[in-house]
């Protein structure tokens, strides 16, 4: 089957450096049993450790082998079923620019249109000051049974650099159903801005442009950069797995190739010591 795939957004931060703003195990790949025997996402607090069922499974994912699915499981010594949570606390958060949206996939099972998803987002300063927040919940509305992509908008209440991060997860359990659950994929923040012409994720900097369905594509670097640049692309934890040099004066150069990447997501950086473009790419089977 040819290798598909799909160009996500773009954003763009001007400076010198090279750092990828994401999220430790965002992609849900890494899990370990925990304390009661259960599998939990590593780096994430988790309510398989506070019941004695499991509330957080895994699920197949939207991008790589595996996601999370958010179930509820049944506590004798309340009588309740309790929903699947998990929990980041004071991530630190390397990016040089603050975030402006938190983003992911998702989708659920929910007939009784009264459960949802949803994620509360706290952001702070070097003093721990809370200097951003934002949320959001699937609607109570009924099922997403194909894999949606959400976006949390951020608002600040202080202009302070973000050092650390503290997000929620939680399966919000109305009907006591326990057949019910959500699922979440590929949690990222983005930067920047972002936009899209004739289905050509660009702007006024960089183009790519498809050039086979087997991941080929067409660097067009624009006015930002006369010369040579550098290309890095990263997988979610931030390594970089894939590295070129991009000059106009040489069209071999002027090709992206990743046909030999593994399946899911990366951040293509793109930079000079004048600029940064980063790119987040989805590739699929």
């Amino acid at each position: 089957m040819k290798k598909q795939l799909l160009l996500l957004s773009v954003f763009i931060i001007f400076c010198s450096s090279l750092t990828c703003a994401q999220i430790p195990n965002g992609g849900f790949e890494n899990w370990t049993i925990g304390t009661n025997g259960f599998l939990n996402p590593d780096g994430y607090q988790c309510s398989n450790d506070d019941h004695p069922g499991a509330s957080i499974l895994q699920g197949a994912g939207y991008t790589g082998n595996y996601c999370v699915q958010f179930a509820s499981a049944y506590d004798s010594t309340t009588g309740d079923y309790e929903p699947g949570m998990l929990r980041l606390v004071h991530q630190p958060f390397p990016a040089i620019s603050n975030p402006t949206t938190l983003s992911g996939f998702w989708r659920t099972f929910n007939p009784n249109i009264t459960d949802a998803l949803g994620l509360e987002l706290h952001l702070y300063d070097a003093s721990n000051m809370e200097v951003g927040t934002g949320d959001i919940n699937t609607p109570f509305t009924g099922s997403i049974p194909n894999w949606t992509p959400f976006s949390i908008p951020i608002h600040y209440t202080s202009a302070n650099p973000v050092t650390n991060f503290s997000l929620d997860i939680l399966w919000i359990l109305l009907s006591n159903d326990p057949n019910t659950y959500g699922e979440l994929d590929d949690l990222t923040f983005d930067t920047g801005t972002s936009g899209i012409t004739n289905g050509v994720r660009s702007n006024e900097s960089i183009h790519l442009l498809p050039m086979d369905g087997n991941g080929r594509f067409l660097i067009q670097p624009g006015s930002n950069f006369q010369d040579q640049l550098t290309l890095d692309i990263c997988d979610l934890s931030g390594k970089i797995v894939q590295h070129q040099n991009v000059s106009k004066a040489n069209s071999a150069s002027l090709e992206l190739n990743i046909s030999t990447l593994s399946q899911g997501l990366y951040i293509c950086n793109f930079y000079n010591n004048e600029a940064k473009i980063s790119l987040k790419i989805v590739k699929g089977n």
